[in-house]
């Protein structure tokens, strides 16, 4: 694990869904997006959190994902792309996509996605889409493009990674913690509150879908980005372990199944 990942950032970095759910819905999402109920962020929500974050830090940041879920789904992208660069005109701004969509985006779209220095991040996925075309295109906005590649069996499958839920929730946060890289690493804004971790942050999605009554889902696994006194509170907050981590289960190794829908089955995160 890489140690730095445990001392306060002095940037802000985080991920933010614009779509909670997902037009793939792949099995096991440890987004939880594949279980998810339909529900889009509302540009002036964001907008409002953003402004509260560039108080507190500046308007510096280092990097600002956008994703989700499929955030393409969600209909009024493009002011997300505008909103961000308002408060923070300097750093990385990205946007994570299937890329299923990406060919029915409207000239719109490319021309915000210029205009706003945002980068286009892509996982490929084994369905019908040509990657290529989409890149030409990306390119041709002069937009900086990356890809994901999922790992592949021997066979040629392209394969999921899984991770492990415990809903005993008899795991031990500080040794969770310390282990996992998502910690302080995928930090995730929701709803004016900054989560250590993007599992802990959509974990509610698992609870609800499957009526986990034994999951508690508490307010300290977040920090109020509103009641916060500074920067530093928030990127404190940030590298410490929080209730969430005592419910994934990482004494199993992440394994990897192969791509498919998920069927809505509560064994698919265990």
């Amino acid at each position: 694990v890489e140690r730095n990942r445990l001392k306060p950032r002095k940037l802000l970095k985080f991920e933010v869904h614009l779509a909670e759910h997902c037009n793939l819905n792949c099995k096991g999402c440890f987004h939880m997006s594949s279980i998810a109920k339909p529900e889009f962020l509302k540009p002036e929500e964001y907008e409002k959190d953003c402004a509260r974050l560039s108080e507190l830090y500046d308007g510096d940041m280092e990097w600002i994902l956008l994703l989700g879920g499929e955030p393409l789904l969600n209909p009024r992208v493009t002011e997300f792309f505008e909103i961000t660069r308002k408060y923070f005109p300097v750093g990385r701004l990205s946007i994570l996509t299937s890329g299923l969509l990406l060919p029915k985006m409207p000239e719109e779209f490319w021309l915000s996605t210029q205009k706003n220095a945002v980068e286009i991040q892509i996982t490929h996925y084994p369905i019908p889409l040509d990657y290529d075309a989409i890149k030409k295109k990306a390119e041709s906005y002069g937009l900086e493009f990356e890809e994901f590649w999922m790992v592949t069996d021997e066979q040629g499958n392209k394969l999921l990674e899984n991770y492990h839920f415990d809903l005993t929730g008899k795991q031990n946060v500080e040794d969770n913690f310390a282990k996992c890289y998502r910690g302080n690493g995928c930090i995730t804004l929701r709803h004016g509150r900054l989560y250590t971790c993007v599992m802990a942050a959509h974990l509610h999605h698992l609870k609800e879908c499957f009526d986990l009554e034994q999951v508690h889902i508490s307010k300290r696994n977040s920090i109020d980005i509103y009641d916060a006194k500074s920067a530093e509170e928030i990127s404190e907050f940030l590298t410490k372990p929080i209730p969430a981590c005592r419910y994934c289960d990482l004494s199993k190794e992440k394994t990897y199944i192969p791509f498919q829908q998920t069927e809505r089955k509560l064994e698919e995160w265990l």
